[in-house]
């Protein structure tokens, strides 16, 4: 089984180190995003299962380049 992968849009606190915590426990892997540029995230997308965005805007080319994209969360 593939590992299933979670992109952390943005985020305003110090690290992500406990979102990373929860995650790892059901085999989880995070990427979080360098910035929250609809490029990038479009790029970073393509390959996960699942978004957690705080602030950053997942437009509509972001979602059609989530291909395997099963849930879009806002968190935070």
């Amino acid at each position: 089984m593939a590992v299933k992968k979670v992109l952390i849009t943005d985020y305003v606190w110090p690290s992500v180190e406990p979102e990373e915590k929860v995650l790892e426990k059901y085999g989880i892997e995070l990427l979080v995003a360098p910035n929250g540029d609809e490029d990038t995230l479009v790029k970073m997308a393509k390959e996960v299962d699942g978004i957690l965005t705080c602030f950053a805007k997942v437009t509509g080319n972001v979602v059609k380049s989530a291909k395997n994209c099963k849930v879009i969360g806002r968190f935070g």
